[in-house]
């Protein structure tokens, strides 16, 4: 297998490059950063090669994968910063859309374009699955014109995983809130009655693996695990795991206060079921969150 990948040097890109090694794949990551090449991994930084060098380059890869965008968690949604994390998506993908569309018909190439479940919006207590209609803020607006810029891709298949809550110590939202737990200031965020469409890090990389090597798949997919919970839930779950007790709680407008519109990553209600994964049944080895967290906070009890 030949891998084209961007965001390969990001929290996601870094556990998928793992895996992909796992399966023998030789891997080209487009990044600006600099690293020694391996047995399996060439870097390149793809603003300094031509347009000839990148049809060169991309037309080796039966598997494209394209994870580039702005940490929307990074700082606060001013103006500016909405600007930039859309433009961080679709400029990348715009550009690889581009250079696919130049490469003739290939039954074998998949083009794997992520974007993310904030596609829904709030949607409550609804169970969403990947049918449900675009929700409304700006989550489902970067969502929508990301996925815009992927549709127009021709001669190749072409894959969109929403992309939920990723579980792992080292990035995402549980590397913000075990260091509370620590100090015995574990807690729950807003009303804790909302919905968090989690996923285990490692049943995240292998549905990536899953829909490439699966002809079948095409179109959206909700790379979720099959059972939501509530924040409520999750804050607990942690708790019991590390032994903490989950004393406090930080009301939703405290959150609007310290985070602004971005406070709503963390307040939207997203009941997300991965129906289309389960339908060309992919094996989940964490379906349930106790299962999971035991498996990823093992290390920090």
């Amino acid at each position: 297998m030949n891998v084209f990948i961007t965001g390969g040097t990001g929290f996601i890109g870094k556990f998928l490059i793992y895996r992909l090694i796992k399966e023998d794949a030789h891997i080209t990551v487009a990044t600006r950063q600099k690293f020694k090449h391996s047995s399996h991994i060439e870097y390149i930084n793809w603003y300094d090669l031509t347009d000839d060098e990148k049809l060169i380059t991309v037309s080796k890869s039966d598997v494209i994968i394209n994870l580039a965008g702005e940490n929307i968690a990074a700082h606060r949604w001013t103006d500016k910063q909405k600007a930039k994390i859309i433009r961080s998506r679709t400029n990348v993908t715009s550009s690889l859309v581009e250079i696919i569309n130049k490469l003739p018909q290939n039954e074998k190439r998949v083009f794997i374009s992520a974007s993310a479940v904030g596609y829904y919006g709030d949607k409550k207590n609804e169970l969403i699955n990947e049918y449900s209609p675009i929700g409304s803020g700006f989550l489902s607006e970067v969502c929508e014109l990301w996925e815009k810029e992927a549709l127009k891709a021709r001669n190749c298949r072409l894959v969109t995983p929403r992309i939920g809550v990723v579980l792992h110590p080292s990035g995402g939202v549980l590397q913000k809130m075990l260091p509370l737990y620590k100090f015995y200031l574990g807690g729950i965020l807003g009303s804790g009655k909302y919905y968090v469409p989690w996923v285990h890090i490692g049943d995240l990389v292998n549905m990536f693996i899953f829909v490439a090597k699966n002809k079948s798949c095409e179109g959206v997919y909700n790379f979720v695990a099959p059972n939501p919970c509530t924040m409520k839930e999750l804050a607990k779950a942690i708790g019991s795991i590390l032994h903490k007790p989950v004393f406090f709680k930080v009301p939703e407008f405290l959150l609007k206060i310290i985070l602004g519109e971005a406070a709503t990553m963390l307040t939207n209600s997203q009941r997300v079921f991965p129906r289309r994964l389960i339908d060309t049944n992919f094996k989940f080895e964490f379906e349930r969150l106790e299962v999971a967290l035991a498996d990823l906070l093992k290390k920090n009890e």
